[in-house]
Parts: structure tokens; sequence; C-alpha cells
């Protein structure tokens, strides 16, 4: 166990930022230039799925308070019911600003109701959106790529360029903003860093019911979720071999760069339902979980086909027989694999 230090600096980059080869192949697969199994072959080579071995202890109220800011600082450490219907996920300006990893319990998928450095849920259910987090991967929203034109026109005797929405007809504004461009290469600069650009948003939440740990302060209990992950990970080490398989407390992940369900980050399998959730930060560990399988209709991406005409999955097959032969990766840690990698 360690402190996660406080920081944009001490940010990990590999959590913020995305592969450029798996941001284009994504890129490619909405665009139906490549089929899903393409896909899978290059996110299997340039994102490879490892349990986390380093655990961060649970982050303290003096970096909650500076990392959420004055307004959610507001909803700190606020103490709920046991039973209550909650969704868990992690801010993500919190992690993603200053390197503190705060957990929020929504009110189901509605508002905030507190935010902490643990939590513990039961009979939880994990919920994805595939198209959000598609386009986290992708690096911009393709509902909106192609919306908006760049016309050239002229105002006081000056060429400019704008934006006009194809949808309305109507040029875009904001409130209070000037959008317009002299150029067209910096209205193409803005267009694609702002008007397609997708946020990395929440697309994922643990649905459950909350359970209070031991204690009566931040701290008491704090530390009966340190002994709780502790117990986990002793019962998880007996069973064998680097999957752990038939141990009943799985570590779970979320990625949104790579697909978008959350996923065992033992054997990389979609899980969808638990009976119950231990998280300290970025640390989850789930009980008893319910796969679902990589191809299941919920992780279609709505409105969008692969180069054979099926629905976009935004996923990844993790099946033994599937795997690329090593011999890529040694490839790709020389460099030796030109982009776009998955090209026949």
């Amino acid at each position: 166990w360690q402190s996660s230090e406080f920081g944009k600096d001490k940010v990990n980059g590999t959590i913020i930022t995305r592969s450029q080869f798996l941001q284009q192949a994504v890129q490619d697969l909405l665009e139906g230039k490549i089929t899903n199994k393409e896909y899978k072959e290059t996110a299997k080579i340039v994102s490879e799925i490892d349990p986390i071995a380093k655990f961060f202890l649970p982050a303290s109220n003096k970096d909650m308070q500076n990392a959420l800011g004055k307004g959610k600082s507001k909803k700190l450490n606020i103490q709920l019911e046991d039973g209550e219907y909650v969704g868990l996920r992690l801010d993500i300006p919190a992690c993603v600003n200053n390197n503190i990893w705060v957990v929020t319990a929504h009110k189901g998928t509605g508002a905030p109701l507190t935010y902490g450095s643990v939590a513990w849920a039961t009979d939880v259910k994990f919920g994805t959106n595939p198209k959000v987090a598609a386009f986290i991967a992708a690096g911009k929203n393709m509902d909106l790529v192609g919306r908006y034109s760049i016309e050239e026109v002229v105002e006081d005797g000056k060429t400019v360029y704008k934006f006009l929405d194809t949808k309305t007809g109507k040029y875009y504004a904001e409130k209070g903003v000037d959008v317009t461009k002299n150029s067209y290469n910096e209205a193409g600069r803005y267009r694609a860093d702002r008007l397609e650009k997708q946020d990395k948003s929440t697309i994922g939440k643990m649905l459950g019911k909350w359970k209070n740990f031991e204690g009566k302060t931040k701290e008491e209990k704090d530390a009966s979720a340190v002994k709780k992950v502790e117990e986990i990970v002793k019962i998880e080490s007996s069973y064998p071999g680097a999957g752990r398989k038939g141990s009943p407390w799985r570590q779970i992940g979320m990625n949104p760069f790579r697909h978008s369900y959350f996923y065992d980050r033992r054997n990389g399998k979609p899980v969808i339902a638990a009976a119950e959730v231990v998280q300290i930060g970025g640390l989850v560990y789930a009980k008893d979980v319910e796969y679902a399988d990589w191809s299941d209709d919920q992780f279609n991406v709505d409105g969008y086909y692969d180069a054979d005409g099926q629905p976009v999955k935004f996923q990844l097959d993790t099946d033994e027989s599937a795997k690329v032969e090593k011999k890529a990766y040694k490839a790709l840690e020389k460099g030796e694999i030109p982009a776009p990698l998955y090209k026949k």
C-alpha cells in the first residue's frame, strides 16, 4: 500500500491518454472501414489487460477537498444508510487533474449523494454506454462528425470562416464567444478540438445497495476498507495460476479507451453483475460475478456498422484461441509494426 501523490504532474499518463494506433482503429471501425475482428486484433496488441498490483491507500480529506473544489466538497463524506440505492463511479476530474482517486455515490443514475475515498455495495449491476465509450476511444463524437461545415463568408470587407450547422441550417454560435475564424486551417482545428470532441465523461456506474464499513470516523472506515481488501487478496491468492481460476473475488476494471464494459482484470471477460463490490479509489473487487459474452447486443454501438455490415460492438474478445501471437507483441515493442497495424 502507498499514498497517491497530489498533482497533475503525478498522474499516470496511460490512464488519461489514448494509443494513437487504437484511436485510429476505433475511428475506422465506426466508419465501417474495418471489421470488429480486426479492431479486436489491434486492441490485443496495443492494450493488454493486467491486474492492479500496486494498491493506493484511501485518499485523505485534505487531498479530496483540494481535488474536488469547494462545490463538490460540500458533499464530502456524507453518511448514507445501509441499503440505499446508489450508483458508484470515480470522479474523473479529481483523478485526471490531481491524481486523487475519489469515489462518487450517486442517487442511482441521478445526482451525487456523497464523495468519499471508499465504497461498498451489494446486489450490484454494472451499467455502461457503449456509444459514448467508443467515442471517447475514437477521440471524437462521431455523431457530430460532418455536421458542421466550414463556410467562407465576407464581413466588413474581410473574408472569415464560420461553422454552418447542417442540421439546423444556422451558423454555430456560443453566448459571449466569437467563434468566427480568420483562416480555414484555424477553423478546421477548432471544429476538431471543440465541435467534434468527445470528453471522457461518465460512461459506467456500478448500481447497487450501499453498505457502510465499520467505524464512526472517516479514518476508521478507511481502515476497515483496507482490512477488507487485504482479506479479499488473501482469499484470491489461495487460488492457482495468474487467472486465479475459481476465486469468488475478482478484480474489476473499466477502460473506455479500449472497450465499453466493466471487465475481469485477470481474464478480460465482461462483467455485468456481482453479489457485492468493494472499492478503494480506482481499485475494485467484486464477489460472485456474472459474466456476459462479448458478442451480446448490450455492447452494440447503435447506428454504426463495421466493414462486414455487422453492428459495431465496442468490446474485446479474450478467448485463448483468438490471441495474437507473441511475435506481434515483440515487433510492436521494437516499433516494427506500421500504423494502422490492423490492415491486412
